[in-house]
């Protein structure tokens, strides 16, 4: 049996040592758990729920020991690779919105007539911004605690702010495709 011990742990450490992948499927958890609610307080409970359950411990085995295998050797992991996906929007005479995801932010590439500008949607537990090329700040939208949400410049102004009745009302037309509420906030 002892001689079996030296064999198993550089089996085991030579994984350790090379490409240990994205743990793309960890990933896919964390952010449905951080989309499931922006209270952080739902996010935490759903979080120790797929703990317990354990949601987190059955994705992570399968990130390690399968998916990042398959990377290691391929190149490519077969979660991430989907998940990367360019989308195209044609706005027709308005030009093309390329939106490429990376990791959390998402790269918004807008050509029109050659011309390329080129933005990018950061998001964070509370807030999402908008940044140029160079990351600066241009747009910031962010929550607060009583649910209203405020639009802020890059210094941090406030452009406008929609209290939480505003928020449900939009978000609940936005759901049910319909626009009567969105036009009440104007």
């Amino acid at each position: 049996m002892r001689h079996l011990i030296l064999p198993l742990v550089l089996v085991l450490a030579i994984p350790q040592t090379g490409c240990i992948g994205k743990f793309a499927l960890t990933k896919k958890i964390y952010d449905f758990n951080h989309d499931i609610s922006p209270d952080l307080v739902v996010q935490e409970l759903v979080f120790l729920g797929m703990l317990i359950i354990p949601v987190y411990g059955f994705g992570l085995f399968i990130d390690a020991v399968i998916l990042n295998t398959v990377e290691t050797f391929t190149g490519e992991n077969p979660i991430s690779s989907a998940e990367e996906e360019t989308r195209v929007v044609d706005m027709g005479d308005r030009g093309t919105l390329y939106m490429i995801p990376r990791g959390r932010n998402l790269r918004l590439e807008h050509v029109v007539d050659g011309d390329t500008t080129v933005h990018i949607l950061r998001r964070s537990a509370d807030a999402t911004e908008l940044l140029d090329a160079g990351n600066n700040v241009l747009r910031r939208i962010q929550s607060t605690a009583d649910g209203s949400i405020e639009i802020q410049d890059g210094e941090g102004a406030i452009l406008q702010s929609f209290d939480g009745d505003q928020v449900i009302a939009a978000t609940t037309s936005w759901y049910m495709r319909t626009s009567y509420a969105v036009a009440e906030l104007n």
